[in-house]
């Protein structure tokens, strides 16, 4: 008995990349798909929920490991290209982002020597 292990990887693409990372009528995928012996099919994702998953379309690549992987980065470069080449119109508002941890002020440190001693420390206010 023989046993053949698929691979499954999908790679987003952006809504205004689609049409070049296809190709077309498909065929640069295909091209892809044919040149490494993988299985490559555009997906649309019309989940409703928008915290899980994206809802950009993405390419589905399904077959030897060694061949999903080459292939996913032959379409990443072609994705890559089309980033270059093509304004994005639609823009995803970006993440907020996290601001590191500063090291103590001179505030701060006012605050901390008081809490040391007996009194209560200063509140927001400067209050007792």
């Amino acid at each position: 008995m023989i046993t053949y292990t698929t691979f499954q990887t999908n790679l987003h693409i952006h809504p205004d990349h689609v049409g070049f990372v296809i190709g077309s009528k498909g065929a640069t995928v295909r091209r892809v798909g044919m040149l490494h012996s993988v299985d490559v099919r555009l997906k649309h994702n019309n989940s409703q929920n928008h915290l899980l998953s994206s809802n950009w379309p993405y390419i589905q690549i399904k077959g030897p490991m060694k061949k999903v992987e080459s292939a996913y980065f032959e379409i990443q470069q072609i994705a890559n290209v089309a980033n270059q080449r093509i304004p994005r119109i639609t823009q995803i508002p970006p993440t907020k982002e996290i601001t590191p941890v500063s090291s103590p002020t001179k505030d701060t440190q006012h605050v901390e020597e008081h809490s040391s001693s007996n009194k209560a420390p200063l509140g927001d206010w400067g209050e007792e």
